[in-house]
């Protein structure tokens, strides 16, 4: 089962919040679908990132990843020390 690690950090540009999550293997978003779209970003470790039935492997040398609104998605760690932005529309 997916856990979710509290939020580090909050930031706020404009009408842009990033939240910055620091977390280990097997930790990370459980799976859920909300109206708003939203991005993932690896900055350190990799992660699987599931989005409808489609798999995605991300780490610091990948482009981030669009969640699409009312689509199930799900983020998991797969190494300890994983940190991901997640960036939302206000």
């Amino acid at each position: 089962m997916v856990l979710a690690k509290d939020v580090e950090y909050v930031y706020s540009f404009g009408n842009v919040n990033v939240f910055n999550y620091f977390v280990n293997k097997g930790y990370g978003l459980p799976g859920h679908e909300h109206k708003a779209e939203h991005t993932i970003d690896v900055l350190s470790g990799s992660m699987l990132v599931t989005i409808g039935s489609e798999k995605h492997i991300l780490n610091k040398n990948t482009n981030s990843i669009t969640l699409p609104a009312n689509i199930f998605h799900e983020a998991v760690a797969l190494e300890d020390n994983t940190i991901f932005n997640s960036l939302f529309l206000k």
